[in-house]
């Protein structure tokens, strides 16, 4: 029909679920002059099953693009984009989420955190890999791809720490920072998942030029709380643990 009825769209994607063709998610999102978001995530997760992970962001894309408010697609696009290692995207999808969310079933819930803390985390592990090459001694961007191939002790005896540009460790340190925040949100929220608390000690513990002692004794009170057993401490953080304390006994 010209002009299609007004339910065209909807009928079109009720259409492609049952052939499972993506032509018909195309159409709805053309005869909806392109504002119908159903189209475009029925597109992407057509995309998904196919593991065609890039056009499955460009479809989710079109999405939030008319569905701005959506926590949903937008967390989606993030757990998309961390499979690309888009890292500052998918960090920044995540975030979207939290701040579009209507309470923890719109999006401010504990996966979201955490999938956020995974792209912060991700992404300070990339620019620790990337970025100290990158900027060390001046060295032009140009020539990290070379360089980004060799080992942390060899990077370290080509390029002392004490060459590299301060900005860079501020940048990564802030990025641990933002992590560690959001595993603690995440904690918070789902109290009883020791896995979200144990990312909370390792990036607590990692944190420089001094670990957050008061994180990682709580986030080891947590996971002892919930497990009820020690086999499963890292004997690092508990002996870390032990120096506090007998710091703290000095005092």
């Amino acid at each position: 029909r010209n002009p299609p009825p007004p339910n065209a769209p909807r009928l079109l994607c009720i259409l492609g679920d049952l052939e499972n063709d993506a032509k018909h998610y195309e159409r709805a999102w053309e005869v909806s002059n392109r504002r119908y978001a159903r189209a475009q995530r029925s597109l992407g997760e057509l995309h998904l099953r196919n593991q065609d992970w890039q056009a499955a962001a460009e479809a989710y894309q079109k999405a939030v693009a008319v569905n701005r408010l959506s926590p949903e697609v937008w967390s989606r696009l993030g757990d998309i984009y961390l499979r690309l290692g888009q890292f500052p995207d998918a960090a920044q999808s995540f975030q979207r989420a939290i701040s579009s969310s209507n309470g923890e079933a719109g999006g401010e819930d504990a996966r979201t955190w955490s999938n956020m803390g995974t792209a912060l985390l991700s992404w300070y592990q990339a620019v620790v890999k990337e970025g100290k090459v990158l900027r060390a001694q001046g060295k032009p961007a140009e020539d990290g791809e070379d360089t980004a191939k060799k080992t942390d002790e060899e990077l370290e005896k080509e390029f002392p720490a004490s060459s590299r540009a301060s900005d860079l460790n501020k940048s990564a340190q802030s990025l641990l920072q933002d992590a560690l925040g959001a595993f603690k949100r995440g904690a918070t929220t789902a109290h009883s998942n020791w896995r979200i608390w144990d990312n909370v000690i390792t990036l607590a513990a990692s944190l420089k030029p001094t670990p957050a002692f008061d994180d990682v004794i709580l986030a080891t009170s947590n996971v002892l709380r919930i497990r009820k057993t020690e086999d499963d401490l890292d004997t690092e953080i508990l002996s870390l643990n032990s120096e506090l304390v007998a710091y703290d006994e000095t005092l």
